[in-house]
């Protein structure tokens, strides 16, 4: 899963960017550089997972 696919799926979860970087206890700048690069897996499977935690929240 690319950047603007994560982009995608973050507007479509209905979440903003800085949601899911506080709850990786990041800073929105840092997930949005990641967001433009090429992400790791694992950093690719933290902000999945992030995303997903805060859906539940809900």
């Amino acid at each position: 899963m690319n950047g603007k696919e994560i982009k995608a799926l973050i507007k479509k979860k209905r979440l903003f960017q800085w949601e899911v970087a506080e709850e990786l206890h990041i800073n929105e700048f840092t997930l949005s550089r990641w967001l433009r690069g090429s992400t790791s897996k694992k950093q690719e499977e933290e902000i999945l997972n992030a995303i997903e935690r805060l859906t539940q929240k809900e």
